[in-house]
């Protein structure tokens, strides 16, 4: 079978960062989203630009920091000090029916976050995909600035059919109220439920912590557990003994 390895948040702190370049290179991530908004993100991508056989993506974030276009022009997305809204006002919200993200809004952010990809990356991203909050218009949003630029769009957290091309998401870990699983048996007795299927992808969250981190996101702690076992010498023991290929999002290329 063959296996893609998605580290997200790539640009979210400096210590998330080094932990997906560390997932990288003496582990088995082949794909990270980078959230362009954010200011660690040209550091981010600069530390894994030199991993040809890494794919890059946009992870469109509309819950953290500011956003890259103006916020005069996105009213529906930020607060008073122009920053996003919290993606806990964004579930209170949606667990009332609500969205609170207009589809134009979200198009004139999404867009310009592809913009600053351009901008830092030189390349445009391999896929499109969001981060945390949910919102259908946001995902609209995402999914019509992808075909408007000939890009895949992943639905957050669902499997992909493309053309011919069918990629199973590995079922999601049982998280405790504290955010944390037990990393090591998720992949090594499958409870991702991968090893059935041709071609599946796995969403990791990869990262060391620092302050910032501990400021702006409560999914902290489980990360470093992360790096650990994405680097690990039993997880590629367990890649080599089921004869898994790991492959990165150009398989889903036109």
């Amino acid at each position: 079978m063959k296996l893609i390895v998605r580290a997200d948040d790539l640009g979210l702190t400096e210590g998330v960062n080094h932990g997906i370049h560390k997932s990288i290179e003496d582990g088995i991530v082949t794909s990270t989203g980078l959230m362009t908004n954010m200011i660690d993100a040209q550091g981010g991508y600069d530390l894994v630009k030199e991993f040809k056989h890494i794919s890059v993506g946009q992870h469109s974030n509309a819950s953290i920091g500011k956003p890259c276009s103006n916020p005069s022009k996105i009213a529906s997305m930020v607060d008073k000090y122009g920053n996003f809204i919290s993606s806990k006002k964004h579930h209170a919200a949606f667990n009332e029916g609500i969205d609170l993200i207009t589809f134009e809004d979200a198009v004139r952010e999404v867009e310009a976050q592809l913009d600053r990809f351009r901008e830092i990356t030189g390349i445009d991203p391999r896929y499109f995909d969001r981060h945390a909050i949910e919102s259908e218009n946001l995902d609209k949003a995402i999914e019509y600035v992808a075909n408007k630029n000939n890009i895949v769009y992943m639905p957050f957290m669902k499997s992909i059919t493309t053309k011919d091309v069918h990629c199973k998401f590995a079922k999601l870990p049982k998280m405790s109220q504290d955010s944390l699983y037990d990393p090591f048996s998720y992949i090594l007795n499958d409870e991702a439920e991968i090893l059935n299927s041709d071609l599946a992808m796995i969403a990791v969250h990869p990262g060391y912590v620092d302050q910032k981190l501990l400021e702006v996101s409560s999914y902290n702690m489980i990360r470093p557990l992360e790096v650990k076992v994405l680097t690990s010498i039993e997880v590629k023991d367990w890649i080599k003994k089921n004869n898994i290929e790991l492959i990165n999002c150009d398989i889903f290329k036109s």
